[in-house]
């Protein structure tokens, strides 16, 4: 679903893949993170912006999902990438307040807290 070598070609099956991975999950796990990661970026590739209702869905997804509390390090650097392509969203869209509020969730996230994930990894 996200490695680029072995995704999906075609753009209406990827985001049908993540969605129907997002419904049988929604929970805290990576491939949650993962199905929702794929879905915004696929949003962000929109030629002009992503009309405001589709970015707000999104939005109330990770909303969910970090509500959920990931915990595993796979988890967590999901919630630092959903934040950062919904601010990226907000921002192509002109909604720079959404924008810096979504960035901002981004780097509350301790990096050290990160890193030491991923050195248990």
């Amino acid at each position: 679903m996200v490695d680029i070598g072995y995704r999906q070609k075609n753009q209406a099956g990827l985001i049908s893949f993540c969605e129907k991975v997002y419904i049988q999950n929604q929970d805290n796990s990576a491939d949650t993170g993962a199905a929702l990661c794929v879905l915004g970026y696929q949003l962000l590739n929109i030629r002009n912006s992503a009309p405001f209702e589709d970015i707000e869905r999104l939005a109330q997804r990770v909303s969910a999902y970090v509500g959920a509390n990931p915990t595993t390090p796979h988890a967590v650097r999901w919630v630092v990438s959903l934040h950062f392509i919904v601010g990226k969203l907000w921002l192509k869209a002109g909604a720079h307040d959404r924008a810096k509020s979504a960035f901002d969730q981004c780097v509350l996230i301790d990096p050290i807290i990160l890193a030491l994930y991923w050195q248990i990894v």
